[in-house]
């Protein structure tokens, strides 16, 4: 089994980042050999860590976001950091909402998520998948 693969991928908090986000995941993962079914895991849950940082740590306003992927034997470590010292709140929306349930996708699919905040300001919100 491939271990000890990473991947940094810079981008703005801005609308297309949640896409670009997947797309650089798919075509990480693709080439560390991660099978289809926790790359597709993997896609959506990196799609939710940026649309959260998008909408909640960095304001949405274009600031840099940071997606860092690893994978280290059998965990896959999937990360996004922002410029907000806000830590991340998973909340339980209204049956009828259209959003605000990227926090609980993430608790529920990953081995395990949480976040660090950054020694010169900013956070970390990070989930651990096993490759299977």
């Amino acid at each position: 089994m491939a271990s000890g693969h990473s991947s940094r991928f810079e981008l703005s908090a801005t609308d297309s980042a949640p896409a670009l986000a997947r797309r650089h995941t798919r075509t990480a993962l693709s080439a560390w050999r991660v099978p289809e079914d926790t790359r597709t895991v993997a896609e959506l849950l990196v799609s939710e860590l940026v649309t959260n940082a998008v909408q909640h740590g960095s304001g949405g306003g274009g600031e840099p976001l940071a997606l860092e992927l690893e994978r280290d034997g059998p965990l896959l470590h999937l990360r996004v950091s922002d410029s907000s010292g806000r830590p991340p709140v998973a909340v339980a929306p209204e049956e009828s909402a259209e959003s605000g349930r990227g926090l609980t996708i993430v608790a529920a699919l990953s081995k395990e998520w949480g976040h660090r905040l950054l020694p010169g300001g900013g956070k970390t919100v990070w989930c651990e998948l096993v490759t299977g």
